[in-house]
């Protein structure tokens, strides 16, 4: 079988990313499976399947509707086990050094949006999306510089947890952060910081 990699993943994978996950395949064998559509194109684990490719490892095919949860027994790992341990390190890390692509994920949320799909399945919140979907909110077009200008101007989207925004706006203020606004509800908000 021959799986392809999504020409629309939003996320980008750096040669530090992908050396990673080649390391861990390497080292740790698999220790979860990859999902592809009904046309043989990675939904989740472009940068593994593309390893694992690499590798020349064997794949094994289990077909799904998605109403069951497909577990994968690993019988040569037991708790306290070096590997063990290794790969559940592996796994959430490797998660960590790929990026997203702001373009392709805010195309994907806007698509979303237009559906009947609630936002919430994604993990994002509407005031993040709301950050991702406005060129307003990050001082619109005109004042966005060029990539690789060398421009003073950077925008991030930072997420602060604090039980009020009055101890986010503390937390600001006491690490000479004073240009900000927020945006969501009490209990999510996004920051913009200049």
């Amino acid at each position: 079988m021959t799986y392809k990699m999504d020409p629309k993943n939003a996320r980008k994978h750096t040669p530090r990313n992908k050396e990673a996950v080649r390391k861990s395949l390497e080292q740790f064998k698999a220790g979860r499976s990859i999902l592809v559509d009904n046309e043989d194109v990675a939904i989740a684990g472009n940068t593994v399947l593309e390893q694992a490719e690499e590798l020349g490892m064997e794949m094994q095919e289990v077909e799904s509707d998605g109403t069951k949860l497909i577990v994968v027994v690993r019988d040569d790992l037991k708790p306290g086990d070096p590997e063990r341990d290794g790969l559940a390190i592996a796994d959430n890390r490797t998660a960590e050094l790929a990026q997203w692509d702001f373009d392709r994920l805010g195309a994907q949320i806007e698509s979303l949006m237009e559906s009947d799909l609630s936002l919430s399945c994604t993990g994002f919140s509407p005031a993040e999306a709301a950050i991702l979907l406005s060129d307003d909110e990050f001082g619109g077009d005109d004042e966005k510089p060029e990539r690789g200008t060398g421009g003073k101007e950077k925008n991030y989207l930072v997420t602060i947890v604090a039980e009020t925004q009055e101890r986010a706006e503390a937390w600001l203020t006491e690490h000479g952060l004073d240009d900000y606004s927020f945006k969501g509800s009490s209990h999510t908000m996004a920051v913009r910081m200049e």
